[in-house]
């Protein structure tokens, strides 16, 4: 999996999921495919909300940092760190 434009219901076989850079079933997506999902590159189809936890600084004064440490994102008991991929990071940019 490359480039999913959709993530869709788990489980989902339909022929999008089945082709490379269309779908993927969300219970079958990995961490560059929910990142994209997070940057708005990818759309949510699969009808579950997801959770997602950013972890930022904040300066001595109160001053968020801009800086984002950590973005993870959780359904159904998976967890999927997205900290490492450039999209998730992008979105997650300042005000925060």
């Amino acid at each position: 999996m490359k480039y999913p434009i959709s993530i869709h219901a788990p489980g989902c076989g339909c022929d999008g999921c089945h082709r490379p850079d269309e779908s993927v079933p969300l219970d079958l997506a990995d961490e560059a495919a929910i990142a994209r999902l997070l940057a708005g590159a990818a759309a949510n189809d699969s009808g579950q909300e997801l959770m997602v936890a950013a972890r930022t600084a904040i300066a001595p004064g109160g001053t968020p940092t801009g800086t984002v440490d950590t973005v993870v994102v959780r359904w159904g008991g998976r967890t999927w760190d997205v900290s490492q991929h450039p999209l998730a990071a992008v979105s997650f940019g300042p005000p925060f």
